[in-house]
């Protein structure tokens, strides 16, 4: 049942190419569902701002659950990092589970430690060369053995793609953001940021097959030593249809870097076909800026007494003799070199349809967790079922912007975490999410560590959880698309994790599409589309009866994934 009904005058309007164009839609009126009391003190103003601001409303009552109203993990992280820059005070992601809403989390200030050291703008500021993001470690160390892009993105159009303007407007990017024309170089075993050989700039070729091509540039080797982490390519078929492929690295553009990158791309390739310069705001901070606070801010790892080092306990506690490899569900014995030079990627899609979503968020509700903690606890079920064990080491992925200010940059940021889930004891499914929950607020509170660090410090494998489950907030595809052509991801045809789960949470309603992308080479697409079945009746059943044991949700999911 839609939360609310905007009529409309007339017919849906629409963007050239045919799509929904979301931005001439009426603004929906929330009032009638927020607002059930209104701010009692400047405080509880404040703080219903920011609750606004995050959640895209108007109006936000101090009793309504952030979470009820669109809030998530990732919200609830930027939430944060607003609630620092307002008031110059830390909170956890666990206040804002717990307390949910503009009342509970002003009481929650009062008490509050005082926050870290501020990102300044321009502390990066007319450097040449600068030693990298903590974050960016693990980057460069999965790049040795697999020199290869991680990201390949594309702009379809049926033809029409002015190049002039598309050259300007990427050098107007490029100009923009420094990772995009950054080389990477390693001196004295520390990591640093150079400036590449050249900047990108574009490539323009005619190709017989578009569809090959773009495979084959998705795959390319990439040379992060000299030249800069993004290619870019318009291509033009027989036929006039054109592509205009993105490849990236997460080395200088990770997964949330996608949304600006695109954004001013399009932006700049508006105002250049005018025949201007884009007229955009400068950003906040650089990223120089934002790799300098970030070091100063984690401190010295070494030090027991500094923010890394409190961390890097953390990890060590958590993830003592936690098991280096899982028994997973392989068609294939696994090589002795596995995962070095990553794999083959297959992938299976899956859709989670309205009205499961919507049952999914009803147990997440219930439960005081989120849908990511919902489908990570499905998951780890699914694995146990299968032999996996019941002492899960999962890894996923955290954006690590936390500072409002690094939203409109593009370069490295994400980090990965290690979720330890235990399956043991036969818990009902609403007792595994307690756990789960508990273990990804502890996780998402000591995120800042280095991933490579963590691995390094625990004694896990340097390859990682053989699993990932990755939650991907569905962007808005007007914003990336510009009116220049249909967006869409290339494959770059290597994984290198086991298995992986991803899902694009919506905003607000709609459907759930995830993906299940597996090692070729262990896993064959038969039984890969097994897995994403089950997970995907069991997914079904827990949203239906959550209070039952794993061991009859085993039996049920067997039953129901053999009928299907």
């Amino acid at each position: 049942v839609p939360a609310l009904v905007v009529p409309l005058d007339g017919p849906l309007p629409l963007t050239p190419n045919g799509k929904l164009d979301h931005k001439a839609l009426p603004a929906p009126d929330w009032s009638g569902m927020t607002g059930d009391a209104r701010p009692a003190d400047a405080t509880e103003t404040r703080l219903a701002r920011l609750f606004g601001e995050i959640l895209r409303l108007d109006e936000v009552g101090v009793h309504d659950d952030f979470f009820a109203l669109g809030g998530h993990s990732m919200a609830s992280m930027r939430l944060l990092g607003l609630i620092r820059a307002e008031f110059g005070v830390e909170l956890s992601i666990r206040d804002v589970f717990d307390a949910l809403t503009v009342s509970g989390i002003a009481e929650r200030l009062a008490g509050a430690r005082a926050a870290r050291p501020a990102l300044r703008a321009g502390a990066g500021a007319g450097a040449r060369e600068l030693p990298a993001a903590p974050v960016q470690g693990a980057q460069w160390r999965a790049y040795g053995p697999r020199p290869a892009f991680d990201s390949a993105l594309a702009l379809r159009s049926p033809g029409g793609l002015d190049a002039r303007a598309l050259a300007d407007a990427l050098a107007d990017v490029v100009d923009r953001h420094a990772p995009l024309r950054t080389s990477f170089g390693e001196e004295a075993g520390e990591l640093r940021l150079r400036p590449a050989v050249e900047p990108p700039v574009l490539a323009v070729e005619e190709c017989a097959d578009l569809e090959s091509r773009l495979a084959e540039l998705a795959g390319e080797t990439a040379d992060l030593t000299s030249r800069a982490p993004l290619r870019v390519r318009l291509l033009t078929a027989p036929d006039g249809a054109q592509a205009l492929l993105l490849a990236s690295h997460h080395l200088a553009v990770d997964e949330w870097s996608v949304v600006p990158l695109f954004r001013d791309l399009t932006t700049a390739y508006a105002a250049r076909v005018r025949g201007v310069a884009p007229d955009w705001e400068p950003l906040p901070v650089s990223y120089a800026d934002y790799a300098l606070w970030a070091r100063e801010a984690l401190g010295d790892l070494d030090d027991p007494d500094s923010a890394g080092g409190r961390q890097l306990a953390y990890w060590r506690r958590t993830l003592r003799e936690a098991p280096s490899a899982l028994a997973l569900p392989t068609d294939r014995p696994r090589p002795a070199d596995a995962g070095r030079a990553g794999y083959t990627a297959g992938q299976v899609p899956f859709v989670l349809d309205e009205g499961l979503h919507a049952r999914v968020d009803a147990l997440a509700r219930e439960s005081g967790t989120s849908m990511f903690m919902v489908l990570h606890a499905a998951l780890s079920a699914l694995l146990t079922a299968h032999g996996a064990g019941t002492d899960l080491p999962i890894a996923t992925m955290v954006a690590g912007r936390s500072d409002e200010r690094l939203a409109p940059l593009v370069g490295c940021f994400l980090n990965t975490v290690v979720l330890r889930t235990d399956t043991g004891g036969d818990p009902t499914f609403l007792e595994l999410l307690s756990r789960v929950r508990e273990t990804t607020l502890s996780a998402l509170d000591h995120q800042e560590v280095p991933f490579d660090a963590v691995l390094r410090a625990s004694g896990l494998p340097a390859r990682g959880p053989q699993v990932t489950v990755v939650h991907h907030e569905q962007a808005d595809l007007d914003e990336l698309e510009g009116g220049m052509g249909t967006f869409q991801a290339v494959p770059v045809g290597r994984t290198t994790g086991e298995l992986t789960v991803g899902f694009h949470e919506p905003r607000g309603e709609g459907p759930v599409y995830g993906e299940l992308i597996h090692a070729v080479e262990l896993l064959g697409p038969a039984k890969a589309r097994r897995l994403a079945e089950e997970l995907h009746v069991l997914i079904g059943h827990v949203a239906d009866d959550p209070r039952q044991p794993l061991s009859e949700l085993f039996a049920v999911m067997s039953t129901r994934s053999g009928n299907a």
